[in-house]
């Protein structure tokens, strides 16, 4: 039985008026709790990483008629002579750290240094590279005076180049001209 031939693009003519593309929508409402809810596990994980992370410790010395010694977290000695005083600033997380001096000190840091110390005095800074040191910065006298005993420094000025002292050497700084 050889019926009408079918004719597809006749057929597709008639019904393609009534199929309507189906279009692919994204509810709104479902995504905006994904990301809401990523956001508050990103936040949650921040807060406890952060909690973790060691806090900024400050320790203050002070000698006045005897010699003191101190022992920093780190295993930094600080040996303070009468009438001085440091105020040390100490950063775990950082692994960084300033002794604000004012006096007269024997800082010895150890051979495995673990924290990179600055020494700040009478406007000058002292940056050890592993070492033991002695500090002379009291507020009366003209001077400030670094010695090496182990090791070598940078004795240096906020704006100012300065000088590395290595060991057995010692360098002056004068406030009053800026010279080294």
């Amino acid at each position: 039985s050889d019926g009408p031939a079918f004719d597809a693009d006749l057929a597709w003519e008639k019904v393609s008026g009534d199929v309507k593309p189906h279009k692919k929508t994204i509810p709104l409402f479902p995504l905006f709790w994904k990301f809401a809810a990523g956001l508050v596990l990103l936040l949650g994980l921040s807060y406890l990483f952060y909690m973790q992370m060691p806090k900024r410790q400050e320790f203050l010395f002070l000698s006045e008629n005897e010699v003191l010694t101190e022992i920093l977290p780190d295993l930094t000695e600080v040996s303070l002579n009468q009438q001085s005083e440091i105020r040390v600033d100490y950063h775990p997380g950082k692994k960084t750290g300033t002794i604000h001096l004012t006096g007269e000190a024997l800082i010895s840091i150890p051979e495995d240094k673990k924290v990179t110390w600055t020494v700040q005095a009478a406007g000058v800074l002292i940056e050890d590279i592993g070492t033991v040191f002695h500090v002379q910065a009291y507020p009366d006298q003209p001077l400030v005076e670094v010695s090496v005993k182990e090791g070598i420094v940078r004795f240096y000025a906020e704006n100012r180049e300065g000088i590395i002292l290595e060991s057995g050497e010692q360098g002056t700084y004068d406030p009053a001209t800026k010279a080294f």
